[in-house]
């Protein structure tokens, strides 16, 4: 019999980034929020703190996840989506960067509930 498990954490992570002399706090958040944006942060990002939220356990078969590729944002941002159930899940690539972000989505609501 083969059982999975499912743990959810929340992870919060640490970057130490330079930031320039003189700016404003607007301009401290904006030169964050773009740093972050670019991809560049990511390299930077360590964990620095683990929550425990949940665990459950699915005994039986795994479902199946089969994912569609969608129409993507440019040649080298390939995007793809897939349902699971009442969830709906997104993949977002960047082959430049290396970069991936997963979003999921709750029902018809468009919720956005997890992105990593």
């Amino acid at each position: 019999m083969k059982a999975i498990v499912t743990v959810v954490e929340k992870i919060s992570s640490e970057a130490h980034i330079d930031i320039p002399d003189g700016l404003a706090e607007l301009g401290i958040r904006q030169h964050v929020v773009d740093h972050y944006n670019s991809g560049e942060m990511l390299a930077l990002l360590n964990i620095f703190h683990v929550d425990f939220e949940s665990i459950s356990v699915h005994i039986g078969k795994k479902p199946q996840i089969t994912w569609q590729p969608g129409k993507p944002w440019s040649p080298k941002r390939p995007y793809y989506f897939c349902k699971l159930g009442r969830f709906a899940l997104t993949l977002l690539t960047d082959t430049e960067q290396n970069l991936t972000r997963t979003e999921v989505y709750f029902g018809h609501q468009k919720q956005l509930i997890y992105t990593s």
